[in-house]
């Protein structure tokens, strides 16, 4: 399967398929998460590719997929990018856009800055911007670095087992990462602890802004909501504490434009195999109806 380099990464992609194209932005954020675990394992994949599409799963940075990177402070405008080197390396002009949780942010990103590659837009479960446990995450690890050095903090994930925020422990970004990618590992060890502690504030304050979702604001909706995109929204049912209604609501009402989607549960939660048919089927009826208006 391809890698394509962009800046300091090498982006993994899946790439099967025929027919017209569909890119599944996965969700996480610094996360045990990838493009296999949210998509291909839960059969959304190849249910799409059944349906005649020609599927894209890339994995986003920090994750624990196959795509890997140095230590740089990241951005929501670096993951579009990421996403336009997907594209463009697969020879395609337009995708349709499916993205989940956080990987909302990402595709509203990618949207925003280069419309010209979107088709349609499809956000699935987005993500409640709650921010407090995150960025205490954050500022943990600053400390920490700032106290003990890339090293010792290193030695600290291994002992610690790299605990979640929402463990009720302040957790690790870039945790799992570090410990999974020997690229961003070495690159990691190999800064001083004042640099590496600024790296994650930057980050914080990159990933962490955003009124709607992470790292979107009103007045991204604003420019969303004037663009030609077809829009479609999923909310999680049941709702969760980090996928809740409100969201979609707040979602609707600056795109009033958009689609909301019949409700089902997130992709890695164990009931969805139950409801994976009727899931496919909406995606791919949103696909389909964009593709037929098009005609």
């Amino acid at each position: 399967m391809p890698f394509v380099a962009h800046d300091t990464a090498r982006i993994w992609y899946d790439d099967e398929g025929d027919g017209t194209p569909v890119l599944l932005v996965h969700g996480g954020l610094f996360e045990p998460m990838n493009g296999e675990c949210f998509w291909e394992t839960p059969g959304i994949a190849e249910d799409l590719r059944t349906k005649g599409y020609r599927v894209l799963v890339p994995d986003r940075r920090f994750g624990t997929g196959r795509t890997t990177s140095t230590f740089t402070a990241h951005s929501w405008d670096i993951e579009a990018a990421d996403l336009v080197k997907v594209i463009t390396n697969a020879g395609v002009d337009k995708v349709h856009l499916i993205a989940g949780s956080n990987g909302c942010s990402a595709a509203i990103r990618l949207a925003l800055n280069a419309p010209q590659h979107v088709r349609s837009l499809g956000l699935c479960w987005p993500a409640t911007p709650d921010h407090q446990a995150l960025q205490s995450a954050f500022e943990h690890s600053a400390k920490l670095i700032e106290q003990h050095g890339t090293v010792a903090y290193l030695d600290l994930l291994q002992a610690q087992g790299v605990p979640r925020p929402e463990s009720g422990q302040a957790g690790f970004p870039w945790g799992f990462a570090l410990l999974h990618d020997p690229m961003l590992t070495q690159s990691f060890r190999s800064l001083s602890r004042t640099v590496a502690a600024n790296i994650i504030r930057k980050t914080a304050e990159q990933l962490l802004s955003g009124t709607v979702l992470r790292g979107v604001d009103d007045s991204d909706m604003q420019v969303l909501s004037n663009s030609a995109i077809p829009l479609a929204i999923m909310p999680a049912e049941p709702e969760t504490p980090a996928h809740q209604h409100q969201t979609v609501h707040t979602l609707t009402g600056f795109l009033a434009k958009a689609q909301v989607l019949t409700g089902f549960p997130e992709s890695p939660r164990p009931e969805f195999a139950n409801i994976r048919s009727a899931f496919s089927g909406v995606l791919s009826m949103f696909v389909g109806d964009v593709e037929a208006l098009s005609q």
